[in-house]
């Protein structure tokens, strides 16, 4: 799969996120297909720029697991 085919599947631009160091990041999260991206490192994610993923920091991720398993 070519980058561009990632980026019409996934409808996002990973080397576009304003830290390069975090595109693997993105495209890990992209590519195992998972709902949420957890870092501390909220605006290094723009969700405009990742429409396919939730990025949520992890007290946030910590609150959907407990509201999943009451």
């Amino acid at each position: 799969m070519t980058a561009i085919d990632e980026c019409l599947l996934f409808g996002t631009d990973p080397e576009a996120l304003p830290d390069p160091d975090d595109e693997a990041f993105a495209q890990l999260a992209l590519e195992a297909k998972v709902g949420y991206l957890v870092t501390c490192n909220l605006r290094h994610f723009p969700s405009d720029r990742l429409p396919a993923l939730r990025v949520v920091s992890p007290k946030d991720f910590l609150q959907v697991l407990q509201s999943q398993n009451p």
